[in-house]
């Protein structure tokens, strides 16, 4: 994504950032703008973790994506988890190979109709504090400029966020 749609999915998440007191629908929108430019992503989480089994999802881009986060904290495994735990993203561009990887996520992921999803932390320096997922209903990896603007928007998301918390301190 280049030029045009990377400015698009900046301003889409700059927007949502600008908006006081809307922490629910800004995450949203968040999710709502990467599923919009990113054309090979059909759905999109953003949620804080602090563990395995702790997590609030702040927004999802519909109600198949909210399914799969509530999916992977039921079972306490997968791409989101994994990508928190180690700070660096986690792509998997085909569930159905790593179901001995997270055998209880990948077969509740897989019965849903997700078949890939890319998992970015949310980090501010050595800070973790949640992730940026992105699923398709279909397998395959994301191009390598789409994996760089999914990075980018997990960056922007992680702005939003520390914005919006300083304001709700401030409050």
């Amino acid at each position: 994504m280049d030029g045009q749609p990377r400015e698009r999915l900046w301003r889409a998440i700059a927007a949502a950032a600008e908006v006081p007191g809307r922490r629910d629908s800004w995450a949203q929108t968040v999710c709502l703008a990467c599923v919009e430019t990113l054309d090979q992503v059909d759905a999109a989480i953003l949620a804080l973790r602090g563990g395995t089994r702790s997590e609030e999802v702040l927004g999802a881009s519909d109600q198949w994506a909210a399914k799969l986060a509530e999916l992977q904290y039921t079972v306490g495994e997968g791409p989101g988890v994994e990508a928190f735990g180690s700070g660096s993203p986690v792509l998997v561009p085909d569930l159905s190979v790593e179901q001995v990887r997270w055998p209880g996520f990948a077969d509740a992921a897989l019965a849903v109709g997700a078949a890939a999803v890319f998992a970015f932390p949310l980090r501010y320096g050595a800070i973790q504090f949640g992730t940026l997922e992105l699923i398709r209903h279909r397998p395959g990896g994301l191009p390598s400029a789409q994996r760089r603007d999914a990075a980018l928007a997990a960056d922007l998301a992680t702005a939003a966020l520390l914005r919006h918390t300083r304001e709700a301190e401030r409050a």
